[in-house]
């Protein structure tokens, strides 16, 4: 887990409608885990405003911006002792049902004593008790009735693993919690980034999986339907704080520009917030067929490039993989998540659409260059 500043009541709003669940579905005396409480440097805790960021005024908005910078360089240095809330909100909220324990986890020790030191567990001793795991690589050694991880696996080194391990620490009919909706197997969404487990699962062996890293995954499911899975975004179209969501919505966006344009994948359906459906393409990735592609091919590539930026789609993302070759030998190109959109706020720079021109230009010259036949 990635270090998360988590100001008092950041989440308020999300535990009470956990709570409002899990006393509908009558979850009384529940098993908690805090997944990644978070937490900021202390001496700074109350100087943050309180609750979610679309309730400030412009001068708690402009005293965040100048705290979370100075936070997050005090933070890195480890040399002062951190304060945390989720722990203690998560009990006020979750009182009335009676917890029998809550579990803290968190891959920062400083996180974990700063837990300790709240007022209630001094005085309730035998409710809580944490462990120090890294859900990247680790399992969380315990089970919950109700699992709360907020901005926790997506800011992971491995977000799918992550994700894997949080939901596997559900009991079978209780409550996960995340900021996000994700796709997650053998639970029911009830609410934006709430699930219900419903049933142990696992992955089916009839899924063929075309590619698999801790970002995504891209399987071809057993209906002839291509299914991607986003997880975690390094960035996309020079735009690097955006969650797997909106990562989504932009690739989503660009496929429905292009969804006549020949050669570009075709979207059926949006699965969920991190996930959709495309027609899968017959076809082998570009860099298998050295030396067995006819020059007319890297002209039709250059052709659909100026159709997409016609539509206002430019391509910065080119992995050799996304460019396939059919039995016939066109083009066909996949993964349009790293674009630039002609109303992007950077596009409005002089020169970047045009600079965008160029990379395409230079990159298929290159791909010309070393798979043409001779």
């Amino acid at each position: 887990m990635a270090r998360t500043s988590t100001w008092a009541g950041r989440n308020y709003e999300r535990l009470q409608r956990v709570k409002e669940e899990a006393a509908r579905l009558q979850l009384q005396n529940p098993t908690i885990i805090n997944v990644g409480p978070g937490g900021v440097v202390d001496f700074l805790f109350d100087y943050f405003p309180v609750g979610k960021m679309k309730g400030w005024t412009k001068k708690e908005k402009l005293a965040w911006q100048i705290l979370r910078v100075v936070e997050n360089t005090l933070r890195r240095a480890e040399l002062f002792d951190l304060r945390t809330s989720e722990p203690q909100e998560i009990l006020n909220i979750f009182q009335e049902l009676e917890p029998k324990q809550i579990y803290v986890v968190d891959r920062e020790q400083k996180v974990l004593d700063a837990v300790k030191r709240l007022s209630f567990v001094r005085e309730y001793p035998l409710l809580i008790d944490y462990a120090l795991v890294n859900v990247a690589n680790q399992p969380i050694p315990f089970k919950g009735d109700i699992v709360v991880a907020y901005r926790v696996a997506q800011r992971t080194s491995n977000p799918r693993k992550s994700l894997e391990n949080i939901a596997e620490s559900v009991n079978n009919g209780g409550l996960l919690s995340l900021n996000e909706d994700f796709e997650v197997p053998g639970f029911r969404r009830l609410d934006s980034g709430l699930y219900v487990k419903e049933r142990e699962v696992a992955i089916s062996s009839s899924n063929t999986v075309l590619h698999d890293d801790p970002e995504s995954v891209v399987t071809l499911n057993e209906n002839g339907l291509v299914k991607k899975r986003v997880y975690k975004v390094i960035g996309s179209g020079l735009k690097f704080d955006i969650s797997a969501q909106g990562a989504v919505d932009r690739e989503i966006r660009a496929l429905e520009l292009l969804a006549d344009v020949p050669g570009v994948q075709k979207l059926v359906a949006r699965e969920s917030g991190t996930s959709f459906t495309s027609h899968y393409i017959e076809a082998d990735p570009l860099k298998r067929r050295k030396g067995d592609v006819p020059n007319q091919y890297f002209d039709d590539l250059a052709a659909i490039t100026r159709i997409c930026e016609d539509r206002g789609v430019y391509r910065i993302g080119q992995n050799r993989a996304d460019f396939l070759v059919t039995k016939e030998k066109k083009p066909a190109l996949v993964d349009f998540g790293n674009v630039i959109f002609r109303d992007d706020l950077i596009a409005q720079i002089p020169l970047v659409l045009l600079l965008a021109k160029i990379y395409s230009r230079l990159r298929i010259y290159d791909l010309r260059r070393r798979y043409a036949a001779k």
